[in-house]
């Protein structure tokens, strides 16, 4: 929970040093089904269709920061995150009317090679992203 909270309130748009797999995987793990049932309810009204494009800008910020982070655990620049943005402005891109064969084609590909990516370990020791969060870490 903790990981979560810090995502949202210290690291909310802190886009240097680096982030453990467990705070990016916890993050996600609250992060999905959330938005799952936001969709849901989107679905349903108007309302709650405003209320989901609202969430989807303000937690995109601590999204895209915890997705730099992860990536300079692995000794990547933060730019990679640039191929969720496809992923997680789903419902903007089709607020545009940008074609949907592009948008699943660029989904698809970039959700694989990040996650590829978010799977990975971190660099053991200190990187050109900062210390190893690991030995920062107190449980």
């Amino acid at each position: 929970m903790k990981y979560i909270i810090s995502c949202l309130t210290y690291n909310y748009a802190r886009f240097s040093g680096r982030a453990r797999r467990k705070e990016y995987w916890m993050f996600q793990l609250f992060n999905i089904p959330f938005f799952v049932l936001i969709k849901y309810f989107a679905e349903i009204s108007s309302i709650f269709y405003f209320i989901s494009i609202l969430l989807t800008f303000i937690f995109f910020i601590p999204f895209l920061s915890v997705t730099v982070r992860r990536l300079h655990d692995t000794n990547r620049p933060g730019t990679w995150s640039l191929l969720t943005i496809p992923v997680y402005l789903e419902e903007m891109f089709k607020i545009i009317h940008w074609p949907n064969t592009v948008t699943i084609t660029i989904a698809i590909i970039g959700s694989i090679i990040l996650l590829v990516m978010m799977i990975m370990p971190g660099n053991e020791g200190e990187n050109q992203y900062g210390p190893d969060p690991k030995d920062l870490d107190i449980e």
